[in-house]
């Protein structure tokens, strides 16, 4: 027995869907949902909401290097609820 074609949207024609079975659109749908999910968990903001930062050097460069900074180098960093203004006081290389 097949199953029922799922319905279009409203003002849509179920021919549109290419005869789409409620089944498959579920899957489909649960696909979406588990990629939108990762997808999101990869955001950078959801990344800032976890506690990191993006520190930027005064030219706005992204600090990826603490070789990059100098002490008494004024730094911006974006966290996730705004932005501050730093002075570097000292630097380490791990």
């Amino acid at each position: 027995m097949e199953e029922p074609v799922v319905p279009a949207e409203p003002g849509g024609d179920a021919a549109e869907w290419g005869g789409v079975t409620e089944d498959q659109w579920n899957t489909v749908q649960s696909t979406l949902e588990q990629m939108s999910g990762k997808l999101e968990a990869l955001s950078p903001v959801k990344i800032l909401d976890r506690g990191y930062a993006l520190v930027f050097d005064a030219s706005g460069a992204l600090v990826k290097d603490a070789a990059q900074l100098r002490p008494g180098q004024e730094i911006s960093a974006r966290v996730s609820l705004g932005s501050f203004l730093a002075e570097v006081k000292k630097t380490t290389r791990e």
